[in-house]
C-alpha cells in the first residue's frame, strides 16, 4: 500500500498531493522512531511490564494503526464518486477525470487547518500536563506534535472527503436524486456507507483517549505516575469528538439538505394537484349518482396517493443497517470506558461521569 501510494505522490503537483507525500514519509519515519523507542525500552526493562511507558507505546501503536488504515481513504472516495457518476446520481459538468481532480485539489487547505489545530492541541496538552520541564520531555512533546500533524493531515482529508456534498456542488457537478430508488435513500446510500468508514477511522483516537482517561488512576496505583495526563486527555477527547462530528453527522446533514432541496422541487412540480383535487371534489359533489361520481372519486384517490408518496420520501442518505452500525459505534465509545472502569474495580458512578464533563475530578 505504501509503495503504491508513494509512487503516485512522488510526482505531486497540487497542495493535496504534497501533503499526502509529507504524511507518507512522516508515517514511515515515525514508525521507525517508535520501533527504536520500544527496542530501547525492551533493552532496559526486559520482562518487567511496569517498567515500560505503556501509555506512550500504546499511543504510538494506535496512531500508526489509524494512519495506516486511512491510506485506503482516497481509493474508497474515488470508487464512491465513480459509482455515483456511473449510476447517474452525480452529473459532472466536465469529464469524470476533471471532476475527480477538482475534488482532490480542494482537499489541501482544510488539511493544513486541521494539521494546525491538532498540532496546537497536542502542544497545549503537554503544557497542561506540565510535561515540558526537561530536554527529554521537550523531545517527546515535539515528537508527539509531529505525529499530530500527520494525524491532522489524515483528519483534514477525511473531513473534506466526508463533506462530499459541497465538493460536488463546488466542482460544478449536480445531484440527480431518485426518490424511488430501491435503496430508499434517493440512490445516495453509498454516501452513508463511506461516512460509516470515516466515522470508524475518527473513532480510533476517541476510544484510546477515553480508555486512558479511565485507566490512568488504575496505573497510578501501580506507580506509573500518569495522573498529570488526565486533564490533558479530557481536553484532547473533546477535540477528537468534534472531529468525529465533522466526519459523520455534519456530512450526512449536508446530503440531507441537498435531498430536501430536490424534494421541494419535486413538490413544486406537483403544485397542480391541490387545485385539481378541489375541482374533482366539486364535480363529485355535483354528481347525481354513484356511476357519475365514481371516476372523480378514483381520480381523487390516485392523486392523494401520489402526493402522499412524495411527502413520505426519505430525505436522509441512510438506511436502518447504517443507522444501527453507527449507533453501535457511538454506544461502544460510551460503554467501553464504563466497562473498563468496572474491570478496574471502580463501580459505575453518575457523579464521576458528571465530574468528567464539568471538571471536578
Amino acid at each position: 500500500m505504501f509503495l503504491s501510494r508513494t509512487r503516485h505522490v512522488t510526482a505531486a503537483r497540487s497542495l493535496s498531493e504534497k501533503l499526502e507525500l509529507y504524511s507518507l514519509l512522516s508515517t514511515v519515519l515515525l514508525g521507525f522512531i517508535a520501533a527504536y523507542y520500544v527496542f530501547n525500552q525492551y533493552s532496559e526493562c526486559g520482562k518487567d511490564i511496569l517498567c515500560y511507558d505503556i501509555m506512550e507505546i500504546s499511543g504510538c501503536v494506535t496512531c500508526l494503526i489509524g494512519v495506516i488504515l486511512s491510506y485506503g481513504m482516497r481509493k474508497r472516495f474515488r470508487a464512491l464518486i465513480n459509482r455515483l457518476i456511473a449510476s447517474g446520481a452525480i452529473l459532472p459538468k466536465h469529464s469524470t477525470e476533471e471532476f475527480e481532480d477538482a475534488v482532490t485539489a480542494s482537499v489541501g487547505y482544510l488539511c493544513i487547518i486541521i494539521m494546525g489545530v491538532l498540532t496546537a492541541s497536542v502542544f497545549i496538552g503537554y503544557i497542561l500536563a506540565a510535561f515540558t520541564q526537561s530536554a527529554a520531555e521537550w523531545h517527546e512533546a515535539l515528537f508527539s506534535c509531529w505525529a499530530a500533524s500527520v494525524v491532522g493531515e489524515r483528519f483534514g482529508r477525511l473531513i473534506r472527503y466526508a463533506r462530499v456534498a459541497s465538493l460536488v456542488t463546488h466542482s460544478g457537478a449536480d445531484f440527480r436524486i431518485n426518490f424511488w430508488h430501491p435503496d430508499n435513500a434517493g440512490g445516495l446510500l453509498p454516501f452513508s456507507n463511506f461516512y460509516l468508514y470515516t466515522a470508524l477511522l475518527a473513532s480510533i483516537p476517541t476510544l484510546w483517549l477515553s480508555f486512558w482517561w479511565v485507566a490512568i488512576p488504575y496505573f497510578d496505583n501501580l506507580g506509573l505516575g500518569y495522573g498529570e495526563w488526565r486533564r490533558t486527555y479530557e481536553f484532547l477527547w473533546i477535540v477528537a469528538i468534534v472531529l468525529l462530528f465533522f466526519s459523520f453527522f455534519s456530512p450526512v446533514f449536508g446530503i440531507h439538505k441537498e435531498m430536501e432541496k430536490s424534494k421541494s422541487k419535486l413538490l413544486s412540480s406537483l403544485g397542480w394537484i391541490r387545485p385539481a383535487l378541489t375541482d374533482l371534489h366539486q364535480k363529485m359533489a355535483a354528481a347525481t349518482n354513484l356511476e357519475s361520481a365514481l371516476p372523480q372519486y378514483n381520480r381523487i384517490d390516485d392523486l392523494k396517493k401520489l402526493y402522499s408518496s412524495v411527502m413520505d420520501v426519505n430525505t436522509w442518505p441512510l438506511n436502518r443497517a447504517v443507522v444501527t452500525k453507527f449507533s453501535g459505534l457511538s454506544l461502544g465509545q460510551l460503554l467501553i470506558p464504563l466497562f473498563a472502569n468496572r474491570l478496574m474495580g471502580e463501580p459505575f458512578s453518575l457523579d464521576k461521569i458528571l465530574d468528567w464533563f464539568f471538571g471536578n475530578n
